[in-house]
């Protein structure tokens, strides 16, 4: 680039590569970017740098059949054909009026959506925090069919793929900091101006405008400075 004091978060970049530690978040990131979007694995590739104080080799390999390999210290870590292994950059959130059809009258009214709660959060002896960020905080997404004449979205249905947009995971956090940290008025409105756009950008690594509903715990952990903190989770 022509100007080094420019880098920073918001730098275009083909290839991010290499190993990742803020606080205990661990992994080795691999995102291409791919038409102006940044898209990385489905899921993390685990973290190698932990406790012997020494250099590791990292390497990448990508072929021209869209085959990537990650070596550390010239052994395999990954290999697959990464076309097949991108994340699903969320679509829109479920609307309710998506599945109305005004032919049907009462029988399938707007507002007829009720969100079910995936079973593994469903228990009082399941995940009570990531049960309320289901049910107040994250958005549904949907699946549906396109209309042929208005390519519009038809016979659309929630698809259980829960997701937090930025407005609400900061709703969120100002929950969470209340209630754990026992910020208020002024003091959190500061510490939330100050802290959570890093945080965010931190999760959003695509910067794609929402993370998964699953990665609150560890967004709120983050704004928290507490790995260790006890959010209401069954199995944390």
């Amino acid at each position: 680039m022509e100007d080094a004091k420019a880098f920073g978060d918001p730098t275009v970049y083909n290839i991010m590569f290499g190993p990742d530690k803020c606080g205990y978040n661990k992994r080795t990131h691999l995102i291409f970017n791919y038409k102006g979007k940044n898209v990385l694995k489905k899921s993390d590739l685990s973290y190698k740098q932990d406790g012997d104080g020494t250099s590791h080799l990292y390497t990448l390999i990508v072929k021209p059949d869209n085959t990537v390999r990650v070596e550390v210290d010239q052994e395999k870590l990954y290999e697959a054909i990464y076309d097949q292994e991108l994340l699903e950059i969320p679509g829109p959130a479920y609307q309710p009026w998506m599945s109305h059809d005004p032919e049907d009258g009462d029988l399938n009214p707007p507002g007829a959506y009720i969100r079910a709660t995936p079973a593994r959060y469903s228990a009082d002896s399941d995940d009570i925090f990531m049960r309320s960020v289901i049910g107040t905080y994250a958005q549904e997404g949907a699946e549906c069919d396109e209309d042929p004449v208005t390519a519009g979205p038809v016979n659309c249905k929630p698809n259980g793929n829960f997701t937090l947009d930025k407005s609400s995971a900061r709703a969120l956090a100002t929950e969470v900091l209340g209630t754990h940290a026992g910020l208020s008025g002024d003091a959190l409105s500061s510490y939330l101006d100050t802290y959570f756009d890093k945080a965010w950008g931190h999760f959003d690594v695509m910067q794609t405008g929402s993370i998964a509903a699953d990665k609150a715990g560890a967004l709120s952990r983050f704004l928290l400075s507490d790995q260790r903190i006890q959010l209401g989770e069954a199995a944390f």
